[in-house]
Formats: structure tokens, sequence, C-alpha cells
């Protein structure tokens, strides 16, 4: 799944269903098309590659919230839907100097609402 946003590199590794809920969590990251993987990982790129976290309660058809994880340098690694219903992110940041595990709740991504659903 990708996004598009002309030349530039856009996607996603893999979603991550919560059971009970049916909300998907998807972490997707965005890079420069130029910025070449190599460059990337050296922290020469123009533009650091970003990670992102969305998600969707309408079986994928929507993706109403999407949150910028990290501004720097950095990529997503793993994904996991936690026992309190959270999700916590394993990622490199700081040109990949530094792994960090991050824990997000829906209302942080959705910016303290109570739901994700999209605007009907």
């Amino acid at each position: 799944m990708v996004w598009d946003d002309g030349e530039n590199t856009c996607g996603n590794a893999c979603p991550v269903v919560d059971q009970e809920s049916g909300v998907i969590w998807l972490p997707m990251t965005w890079n420069k098309s130029e910025d070449t993987e190599d460059k990337i990982i050296a922290g020469e790129s123009k533009q650091p590659r970003r990670p992102y976290l969305s998600c969707s309660s309408d079986e994928g058809k929507t993706w109403p919230v999407s949150r910028l994880i990290y501004e720097q340098h950095s990529d997503y690694s793993c994904l996991t839907v936690l026992p309190d219903k959270s999700i916590g992110i394993y990622y490199g940041r700081d040109k990949y100097s530094k792994l960090t595990f991050a824990r997000f709740t829906l209302q942080w991504l959705s910016r303290g609402q109570d739901s994700v659903r999209a605007d009907r």
C-alpha cells in the first residue's frame, strides 16, 4: 500500500489489526525519491525519512488520521498492539544511532477523539 506524492517514496511495511476492536494500525514512511536507501542510512539524504502512524476503523476503506512519529532521520522497524490496546513501535532514530521503543494511544493518534471514524 502506498500513497501518491509524485516522485517521492511513500508506503508501508505491514498493517497490524486489533482483533477485538477491528482497528487497523498502519506504519508508513516517506522520503524524497532521490534519497536512496544508502544515502538515508548514511545520513546523507537531502531530507530525512519520516515515519508516520495511521489507522482505520472501516477495514481500510479510509485512513482518517495519520501522525508523524519523528521528524529527523528515522525508520520504522516493527509494530505491535499492546495488552492495554495502545500501540508499541520500535524504530531507529537520529541517523540510526538510537533504537527507540515508543507507545502510542488511539487518543494521541486521533488528537483526543474517541474514535478514528471518517467523516461521512
